[in-house]
């Protein structure tokens, strides 16, 4: 049963961390809209928007993953009761920070701070322990 509980606080927390990364993200997008023209099947009108992106609105999507990776890590910790699961997610939102970085190169503090971040965020989810009812 605890393997049962770690792959299902494992797949809920990926989803819960997509839907507060995209949920976050759109925000951003309301308020820091992209050029017009912006796909995002075209990888060289994303850089392009990335490139012209004011510093509050990169900084959105830092706070995206950051948030994205301790919603997630405290949904798959408090399904699985434990830690490990958590920790899996985190290791997932940095795998994506440095495949995004990797595919739309933007400022070196991104990928740095979310990284960073993303381990502080997967830190306070393992320190969240829930009261018995």
């Amino acid at each position: 049963m605890s393997m049962l509980k770690l792959a299902l606080g494992i797949v809920a927390g990926i989803v819960t961390g997509m839907i507060v990364i995209s949920a976050v993200e759109m925000i951003g997008h309301a308020i820091w809209p992209p050029p017009p023209g912006t796909t995002s099947g075209d990888m060289d009108s994303v850089r392009a928007a990335i490139a012209a992106a004011p510093t509050a609105a990169l900084a959105t999507i830092v706070a995206a993953w950051t948030m994205g990776a301790f919603a997630g890590a405290l949904v798959a910790n408090l399904i699985a009761r434990r830690a490990l699961a958590g920790w899996i997610i985190v290791a997932l939102v940095i795998a994506s920070i440095v495949v995004n970085a990797t595919m739309i190169p933007g400022p070196v503090w991104m990928p740095i701070s979310g990284i960073l971040l993303a381990i502080v965020a997967g830190w306070l989810a393992s320190r969240v322990r829930p009261k018995p009812i």
